[in-house]
């Protein structure tokens, strides 16, 4: 069963570690950058953030354990693909917008049936606060070498 790879329901990240750079010259702040997530119970997160990728709106997850791995929103269709600029795989998304859109119609309709239920939405403010802290902690650790504790 895969869902017993990734972290539970408030298992949260405790520590992070980043390192960042600048791949192209006129860019005014870094545009790579790679975090590692410590969790709480365990279990090891890991990010890669290009900004700029050329090539497609390309965003990817996999969970990797030991019964299996999960690939979402992956280009594999062969053992090698190859991204280049102006050849793009068909299927692929120009933008956030197209390749969020139902994921953020379905944000809004579990607002407003909130508010007509008088319940909490599924993504609370807390929520938000602890990406952010993750985020700004990740920034903190890239700039002075060294983890990040939450």
């Amino acid at each position: 069963m895969l869902a017993t790879a990734g972290p539970a329901r408030g298992d949260e990240v405790r520590a992070v570690r980043a390192s960042v750079a600048t791949a192209h010259d006129d860019s005014p702040c870094p545009d790579v950058a790679l975090v590692d997530l410590h969790f709480s119970g365990g279990t090891l997160g890991s990010i890669e953030a290009l900004r700029g990728a050329e090539y497609a709106y390309d965003i990817r997850t996999e969970l990797v354990c030991e019964e299996g791995a999960l690939l979402i929103g992956s280009f594999a269709t062969a053992p090698l693909v190859v991204l280049r600029p102006g050849g793009t795989p068909a299927g692929t998304y120009p933008g956030f917008i197209e390749r969020y859109a139902d994921a953020y119609a379905a944000e809004v309709d579990d607002f407003v049936s909130g508010v007509a239920e008088r319940r909490p939405p599924a993504v609370t403010g807390e929520d938000g606060r602890l990406a952010l802290a993750i985020a700004l902690a990740a920034d903190r650790a890239a700039a002075e070498g060294r983890e990040g504790v939450l």
